[in-house]
């Protein structure tokens, strides 16, 4: 998990691919987990908080910008497209990136809180067809607000990035929470 509590100047944290992204006719998928936190639009430029897909072309922005709802944008805020989903403080959102890489430029659809096991929606929430991305060799994180991330995933598939918890990690939650009951039943008493 990376978190970042100040919510003043500019942060950025990249990572170099082991494999780049962005070869003409190719498709690839991404997503990740981001929660909102402390109160939003605060930091500079409104407070804004996503992922970078840096590139040889026009690097894209996935996630919150200045406005509070989650977006595909040019890095600088241009050529912006809304999912119409706001942004809410503490509440974690699943955002899942499709990218179609072209000749000329790309076609990217995000999904917004799409359902882990199920099949891609027909439907994206946002849609962005009108820059050239070009060849990805890192992705970053890049923010002035205070936001968390986790579980960012490369996959070749929607299921790839969209996995649904394995049922033993479901039942040792259960155990856990059937636990702490207990604990706090005999506490209380």
């Amino acid at each position: 998990m990376v978190r970042n509590v100040s919510p003043s100047g500019f942060t950025t944290a990249r990572r170099t691919l082991g494999q780049q992204l962005g070869a003409a006719g190719s498709q690839r998928y991404l997503s990740l987990l981001l929660r909102p936190e402390g109160q939003l639009g605060a930091g500079d430029s409104g407070g804004y908080f996503g992922l970078e897909l840096v590139s040889s072309g026009t690097a894209l922005f996935v996630g919150k910008p200045s406005i509070n709802e989650y977006v595909l944008e040019d890095i600088g805020g241009t050529e912006q497209y809304s999912s119409g989903v706001a942004a809410i403080t503490n509440e974690p959102v699943l955002l899942v990136l499709r990218a179609d890489f072209e000749t000329g430029n790309d076609s990217f659809r995000l999904y917004v809180n799409p359902l882990p096991g199920q099949s891609e929606p027909l439907v994206p929430d946002a849609m962005k067809a009108d820059s050239d991305v070009g060849i990805v060799a890192q992705i970053g994180l890049f923010s002035t607000g205070t936001f968390s991330f986790d579980e960012i995933r490369i996959g070749e598939s929607f299921a790839d990035v969209t996995p649904v918890p394995e049922p033993g990690s479901l039942m040792l939650l259960c155990f856990a929470l059937v636990g702490l009951l207990q604990v706090t039943r005999r506490s209380l008493q």
